[in-house]
């Protein structure tokens, strides 16, 4: 136990004894506290980030509400198909359809990579998985600003939502 002591009084004297000979070399204390700050800083980084990583929550790329992606970034476009959905935090319901056609259903879930759905075929009640990636796209706003913009992999978002399109999203919200 005495000698665990003697190593902690000799540590501190050390280290006592390094502080004065390092504002001795740089006669400027503004200097060394600027310098010991960045070298704590360095130091702290790596246990503030393992913490906030362990605390924090997946980064999701859409945000509550209705979103319409197409083949086509116009709506109604005969031959294309359109995905209808609402996300409310992570979860998803809407239904993939073809305008003048029948629509299939689809639940699921966001990750920050995808969106990951089962579709419910609407002739034979069968369902099946199905993914699609998100494509990220920076977009600058102000130099050196960038503003991520999301869509979703092989298909163009459609900002007019038609009556009917909420009509199909509210079916399968209700099924």
């Amino acid at each position: 136990m005495i000698n665990q002591c003697e190593n902690f009084v000799t540590g501190a004297n050390f280290i006592k004894r390094w502080w004065y000979l390092f504002f001795r070399l740089l006669k400027s204390k503004v200097t060394a506290t600027f310098l010991i700050l960045i070298g704590l800083i360095g130091i702290g980084v790596p246990i503030v980030k393992a913490q906030v990583q362990s605390l924090s929550f997946p980064y999701l790329p859409l945000r509550s509400g209705v979103y319409l992606y197409g083949e086509s970034s116009r709506p109604n476009v005969l031959g294309n198909a359109y995905l209808i959905f609402e996300v409310k935090n992570a979860n998803v319901v809407g239904a993939f359809y073809m305008p003048l056609s029948s629509f299939d259903c689809i639940y699921g879930t966001l990750t920050p990579n995808e969106l990951q759905m089962t579709i419910i075929d609407s002739y034979e009640g069968t369902s099946y998985p199905h993914k699609i990636a998100f494509q990220r796209q920076q977009i600058p706003v102000y130099k050196g600003l960038y503003r991520q913009h999301v869509t979703l992999e092989g298909l163009y978002p459609v900002s007019l939502i038609s009556r009917n399109d909420r009509r199909i999203l509210a079916h399968c919200q209700k099924s």
